[in-house]
C-alpha cells in the first residue's frame, strides 16, 4: 500500500500532510476499516482514493505499513538505517554520510521542481512614476 502527498494543511499550529492511498483491494479494505469514523476520501467522494493524515511529511511517495496494533505508519526503515550509520560515524565521514543523505532524500522526495525559487528580478518594477498622483491609479 502507497500514498501519494496531494496537499498539506494547517492545525493547531502544526502542519498536516494529506496522502491519496492506493494499493490492492484487500489493503484498501483493510486500511479503510481501520481508519473507522476518521475515515476521508479524496475530495469527499467516496468513489476516489481513501486519505491518510500525517503531521510528518514523508516525501512526494510512501509506502504505507500497518502495525500489529492496527496503526498506518510510513515504512521508513531505509531511511532510519542511513540515519544511524550518519550518527554512528563522527567528523567529517558522518557530515558526509549526512550530506549525501540529503541529496539522495531530496532527490528521492521529488521536491526539487517545487522548491526552486522563482528568478529574482535585478530590479522591482516602479509602482508608479514620480511625477504622476497617487490617486490617479
Amino acid at each position: 500500500m502507497n500514498g501519494t502527498l496531494i496537499g498539506s494543511y494547517p492545525k493547531n499550529g502544526k502542519t498536516i500532510f494529506k496522502y491519496a492511498v492506493k494499493g490492492t483491494a484487500e489493503e484498501i479494505e483493510n486500511f479503510k476499516a481501520l481508519q473507522g469514523q476518521f475515515l476521508r476520501f479524496q475530495d469527499d467522494d467516496a468513489t476516489k482514493a481513501p486519505l491518510w493524515f500525517t503531521p510528518t511529511c514523508t516525501g512526494k511517495f510512501v509506502e504505507l505499513k500497518v502495525s500489529a496494533k492496527g496503526t498506518v505508519f510510513p515504512d521508513n526503515g531505509q531511511l532510519n538505517a542511513l540515519k544511524s550509520l550518519a550518527n554512528h560515524m563522527q567528523g567529517p565521514i558522518g557530515d558526509a554520510i549526512g550530506a549525501e543523505l540529503a541529496k539522495k532524500l531530496i532527490a528521492e522526495m521529488q521536491f526539487t521542481q517545487a522548491t526552486q525559487s522563482a528568478p529574482v528580478q535585478d530590479k522591482p518594477e516602479p509602482l508608479a512614476q514620480q511625477d504622476e498622483p497617487v490617486d490617479k491609479f
